[in-house]
């Protein structure tokens, strides 16, 4: 991940106010990257984040999987 790595991106999740209902999506344009984020998943951040995987090229989306889920 060249621009921005994962534990800035839980970071700045964490410090938001979130509800059950929130959804945050991270946007990745290579295979590698959005693998890396089901490498290491965050194990206790309370968010429901999703991982997409997009064709730049084409402009389509490829794939989007959830990485963890907001749990009360």
């Amino acid at each position: 991940m060249p621009l921005m790595h994962f534990q800035n991106v839980y970071a700045m999740i964490a410090m938001t106010e979130l509800s059950t209902i929130d959804k945050f999506t991270i946007v990745v344009n290579d295979i590698k990257s959005f693998d890396y984020f089901f490498r290491r998943p965050p194990l206790s951040l309370r968010a429901n984040i999703y991982v997409m995987l997009i064709d730049l090229d084409k402009g389509q989306v490829i794939k989007e999987e959830k990485l963890c889920n907001y749990e009360q």
